[in-house]
């Protein structure tokens, strides 16, 4: 199978699938599921699960990087006090 052929049927893809997800860098939430997710949080006025779970992620994500330097200094600390 050649690469334009390939191209092409990534490009057919539907937006919520898994591949057009990870390329993207968004979840595989479309706009119709996410205005259904409005419906349960209308009438029992919390937050619908996966948008909780897509907060989460995304402080995770934004946490990240300060979580790396606070390990990498922890394990400098660590050394420094098992050489000593």
């Amino acid at each position: 199978m050649s690469t334009r052929k390939v191209l092409n049927l990534v490009y057919q893809l539907r937006e919520g699938s898994a591949f057009v997800a990870v390329i993207r860098d968004q979840p595989r939430h479309t706009f119709a599921d996410q205005r259904l997710m409005d419906i349960p949080e209308a009438l029992t006025g919390k937050a619908h699960p996966i948008r909780k779970q897509l907060s989460d992620l995304k402080k995770k994500q934004t946490m990240a990087p300060h979580m790396a330097r606070a390990r990498a200094a922890r394990a400098r600390r660590q050394a420094k006090f098992n050489t000593t």
